[in-house]
């Protein structure tokens, strides 16, 4: 639905005032459910805006949460967005979750994925936590954490309880 609470409209204004002082020519938007704002950007320079994986539009949203949440008493999470790239990206993290599924059921080797950001790590976790064939585990610190996925045998560390069914 249309955004018309106030902190949705602070957002909104202060990502299109960001913008404009980076020289941006994009329209912004704003939406809202019961805890998210979703403010879209459309525009001619979104490759820029959105990053190395979506670099850009995590650092803009995490300064529009800051901004907008420190004093408001509703808080609600701010999802920055330009040219439904977020969506696009979880569709390629679960179509590459599967790949990886295939590929450690396959070869009884443990995997291990390039370094993602918390939101992409759930998504690896999420699409992968009911086969129990598979564990997954997050390792690393900061920027360099990373998803490894094993195959399910003792000795690695994951329990699995085989009666939930």
């Amino acid at each position: 639905m249309p955004a018309t609470s106030p902190a949705a409209l602070k957002a909104r204004d202060l990502l299109a005032g960001l913008l404009s002082k980076m020289t941006f020519e994009c329209r912004v938007t704003a939406t809202e459910t019961d805890d998210t704002i979703i403010l879209s950007i459309a525009g001619d320079d979104s490759g820029l805006l959105i990053g190395r994986r979506g670099q850009n539009l995590d650092a803009i949203q995490y300064l529009l949460n800051k901004a907008v949440n420190r004093s408001d008493a509703e808080r609600k999470m701010i999802v920055v967005d330009s040219e439904e790239y977020r969506k696009r990206r979880e569709e390629s993290l679960l179509e590459m979750a599967e790949r990886i599924r295939e590929k450690v059921k396959k070869t009884q080797k443990p995997l291990s994925l390039a370094h993602m950001n918390a939101h992409d790590r759930r998504i690896i976790h999420l699409a992968l936590q009911d086969d129990e064939a598979l564990v997954t585990k997050s390792r690393g610190e900061g920027e360099y954490r990373k998803v490894i996925v094993l195959p399910a045998k003792k000795g690695n560390g994951a329990p699995r309880n085989r009666s939930r069914q």
